[in-house]
């Protein structure tokens, strides 16, 4: 009892990394979900970021890439992202950038599979094509594609079972 508060990096007692190790976590990740820790990986601005709200982000597995969406028009810097921005590595480094074109309203939702990411919300067109509050970008060809259209705002995205559930204020799609 005499280490019940204590922080894991300071418990002295023999058998911690055992225990975390047979309940799959190391001791940096105990610590990084215990309260009071800095966060152990370097933060910075991102460029002074958007400028409006982000509901929303995902990163791609395969990339670096973060994609940011929500309710916005550009970045800090004046990149044009209408709602849906990509953060990258690039040739001078990383930044904001648009992800063709974006969609002309709010997105609540991303979701990231098999190299597609998969967006809803509230809007009527995602680039050029016609995607009513639920469109997916192919990251592979750099292209929107509509999927049909849901009658109201979508808030959440999941796969299961490889079937895509959205969650929202809608009632016909």
């Amino acid at each position: 009892m005499q280490q019940k508060f204590a922080y894991v990096k300071d418990i002295n007692v023999n058998g911690v990394s055992e225990w975390a190790n047979r309940n799959g976590f190391t001791l940096e990740e105990l610590a990084w979900i215990q309260p009071g820790y800095p966060t152990t990986v370097k933060s910075f601005d991102m460029k002074g970021g958007l400028d409006g709200t982000v509901y929303a982000i995902v990163q791609d597995p395969s990339s670096q890439t973060i994609y940011a969406a929500g309710k916005f028009s550009k970045s800090k810097l004046g990149v044009s992202c209408n709602n849906l921005a990509a953060w990258i590595s690039g040739f001078a480094g990383f930044d904001w950038v648009s992800v063709n074109g974006g969609v002309n309203g709010t997105v609540y939702a991303l979701l990231i599979k098999n190299n597609k990411l998969y967006v809803g919300g509230e809007f009527s067109m995602a680039g050029s094509v016609v995607a009513k509050n639920i469109a997916v970008y192919n990251i592979a060809s750099g292209q929107w594609e509509a999927m049909g259209s849901i009658d109201s705002t979508v808030h959440a995205l999941c796969f299961y079972n490889d079937t895509l559930f959205a969650g929202g204020n809608f009632s016909d799609y």
